[in-house]
């Protein structure tokens, strides 16, 4: 493979970020891999901190997910409680009785999505 600036040198990596092929005179080392220019530099430092920071954020994702199933089952519960002391309007009644349902449903899934992730961030 040639660089692809220069057509007669032999490339000797390709760039982390754009995959070109890159000789000796064109590449920079990053840490992380080998690039052909400034810009492509930024990203793949600007991509190494997304990484880092998601591998600090991604142990804290479980908890976050079973805080809000708590949230969302408070919530359904005041939902339903409002709609059940509404017995004048029967309108009311369902709507608010409706939105608790729907809330209970978004509190399984954040709970399951908790339990999920606990699982993934063990292994």
């Amino acid at each position: 493979m040639k660089c692809f600036r220069h057509a007669q040198s032999e490339a000797v990596g390709i760039c982390k970020h754009c995959s070109k092929g890159i000789c000796r005179e064109c590449a920079n080392d990053t840490g992380f891999g080998v690039v052909c220019s400034p810009q492509c530099k930024d990203e793949v430092i600007a991509i190494r901190a997304m990484i880092e920071r998601n591998k600090r954020a991604f142990p804290m994702a479980p908890k976050s997910h079973a805080r809000n199933a708590l949230l969302l089952a408070l919530f359904g519960v005041a939902f339903v409680t409002f709609g059940l002391t509404e017995r004048n309007d029967w309108f009311l009644l369902w709507f608010l009785s409706a939105i608790g349902f729907i809330m209970f449903l978004g509190a399984i899934f954040s709970f399951l999505n908790a339990r999920k992730l606990s699982k993934a961030s063990q292994l």
